[in-house]
């Protein structure tokens, strides 16, 4: 600042220190100044530096301000996303001239924002390029910036080699009843008109996903899509056991192992979880469950009807994955609410649940009543891609288990030591 006011008194200016523009104009004085220097040193190099004299034209920032009046996307979290994703590249460049910015100084940023910022390669390829883009894209179109060419068009993110991203993926911790017992006694678990989190009025916390979602990915061991996109002719009465059925047509499944049908267990079923598909059911004006399934068997099969109405409403919203929401908000719980360490996520029932198997099934073993071979597996939807090596070509037959098969061995995990929440009938009136 002292710089900037003594130049402009040479100049024979005398300005203000308390003149709201002066952090403007300093800014304004940097850059010309660093601009100055790097044309300098090029010069000093033999290069041949045509800005350096009349160098003119809109700055990347009048640049930003023209993108978000005519260009910006109409979604407003869209439109603030890419205007600081815009910011961050402009505030790397030191706000260069439209005209001077060149391909290098895109992919330099890139991988700045890999390497350094260490952000993950699908965040700056699904969110800052396309941010980026979406900006030069404008400035060529518009014809009012002085350039004919994107220096982003034809620029693919920067990857990172399997060294560089093993060791970049963070450890996913499992929780052990502790945890678990922390989160059921957590306001998460207060009742349905209590608030919970930052977010307190959004829809996903006042629903009823906020208090299923959780508890059956602990139950039952499933992923949080598969659990999130369930629809309510996935739930009901097959082969005489209440039943979930995970199936492409209601979302997205991992892989064909994926796809299965699985008992629900007794815990679930003890908290309400049958009332609440029917009280879903009437609520919606889907049928009953005896009048949609059919039971497995030779010969048999399965009639999805067309009207299948969503298990958990609220979490079927505009984007193509139920659970980005709930997991979203249930993450930023358990780090700021109840201060869990790093590592530990809504994944992590899932591997509790595993370990919760594991040791039933040495449990089993140990007293003389082993699981079937691939039991596990079926009911988990893990590839069981290493049983066949043990069965032969046997173990690609007959891999559907009817549910009322799995349900006694799923019934066995017993979860010691966990305390649940209260019913879903007394979480609902509270």
């Amino acid at each position: 600042m002292k710089t900037v006011i003594e130049f402009a008194q040479v100049m024979g200016y005398d300005i203000d220190k308390q003149d709201p523009m002066l952090a403007e104009f300093i800014d304004a004085m940097v850059r010309v100044e660093k601009r100055a220097y790097e044309l300098m040193e090029r010069r000093s190099q033999g290069e041949l530096a045509d800005l350096a004299e009349g160098e003119s034209g809109p700055w990347l920032g009048e640049l930003l301000q023209g993108w978000e009046k005519e260009q910006a996307p109409a979604d407003p979290k869209t439109r603030s996303s890419y205007t600081s994703r815009i910011k961050n590249f402009i505030e790397f460049t030191d706000d260069k001239l439209v005209v001077a910015v060149e391909k290098k100084d895109v992919w330099d940023w890139l991988n700045k924002l890999l390497r350094v910022d260490k952000l993950a390669e699908k965040t700056i390829t699904d969110g800052y390029l396309p941010a980026l883009r979406s900006l030069f894209d404008y400035a060529v179109l518009s014809g009012k910036f002085g350039i004919k060419q994107s220096p982003a068009m034809g620029i693919q993110a920067p990857k990172l080699d399997k060294v560089e991203s093993a060791s970049r993926k963070k450890p996913r911790e499992t929780f052990n009843y502790i945890y678990i017992n922390h989160i059921f006694a957590s306001v998460w678990y207060s009742g349905l008109t209590q608030p919970v989190g930052k977010l307190r009025t959004e829809t996903v916390l006042a629903g009823n996903a906020r208090y299923w979602v959780p508890l059956i990915a602990c139950c039952q061991g499933l992923r949080a899509e598969e659990v999130c996109q369930l629809t309510l002719v996935d739930v009901g009465m097959q082969s005489g056991v209440f039943s979930i059925h995970i199936t492409v047509e209601s979302g997205r499944v991992k892989n064909e192992h994926s796809q299965r049908w699985v008992p629900v267990h007794k815990v679930l079923l003890g908290l309400g979880f049958a009332e609440y598909v029917e009280s879903q059911r009437k609520q919606q004006q889907v049928p009953e469950a005896a009048d949609m399934f059919v039971e497995l068997g030779p010969g048999s099969r399965y009639v999805r009807p067309k009207k299948a109405g969503a298990l958990f409403p609220e979490l079927h919203t505009k984007f193509e994955r139920k659970s980005n929401t709930l997991l979203q908000r249930f993450n930023d719980f358990l780090r700021e609410d109840l201060a869990f360490e790093n590592g530990y996520t809504f994944h992590s029932f899932r591997h509790y649940w595993e370990d919760s198997v594991r040791k039933t099934v040495a449990s089993n073993s140990l007293s003389g009543h082993p699981w079937p071979t691939g039991m596990a597996e079926r009911i988990s939807g893990r590839s069981q891609a290493h049983l066949e090596k043990v069965e032969g070509s046997s173990a690609a037959y007959g891999r559907e288990l009817p549910p009322s098969l799995m349900k006694p061995y799923l019934d066995q995990i017993s979860f010691a030591k966990v305390v649940w929440p209260k019913p879903w009938a007394d979480f609902q009136r509270s």
